[in-house]
């Protein structure tokens, strides 16, 4: 995951137009060599008008903010297919109503991804746990 695509563009004043087309040969090299890679690339919708795509190549997504109610269907799907890796690292399923506490965060889907991943990297400090 390639989190700030648009950060890229706005921070070294240079044209990173053709950064896309760099992932896809990145990712072909790979492929040849026996080793797959799937990439995200986030970006705001403001600056992704700048980049190239190759046709055929990529799969534009704009993720609208989530309900409540779908914050709690995409938890559940989270925690059933993490269920193993939270048991053996000592982890409880990530409760939904401590999620929905930063409700505005929550219902963005990348930003409630990076907080799944964040709590399942088993940091000491867990803001979003209880103990």
């Amino acid at each position: 995951m390639l989190d700030g695509f648009d950060e890229l563009l706005q921070a070294t004043g240079v044209s990173q137009s053709d950064y896309l087309e760099k992932i896809a040969l990145f990712q072909e090299r790979e492929a040849v060599h026996g080793h797959p890679v799937a990439v995200i690339i986030t970006s705001r919708t403001a600056v992704a008008d700048r980049a190239r795509m190759r046709p055929g190549g990529a799969v534009s997504v704009r993720l609208e903010p989530f309900s409540d109610q779908h914050v709690t269907e995409w938890l559940e799907v989270w925690n059933a297919a993490n269920a193993s890796f939270q048991a053996a690292s000592g982890l409880r399923p990530l409760p939904a109503e401590k999620v929905l506490e930063g409700a505005e965060l929550a219902r963005q889907p990348l930003l409630l991804l990076m907080l799944a991943l964040y709590d399942a990297d088993g940091m000491p400090s867990r803001p979003l746990r209880t103990t």
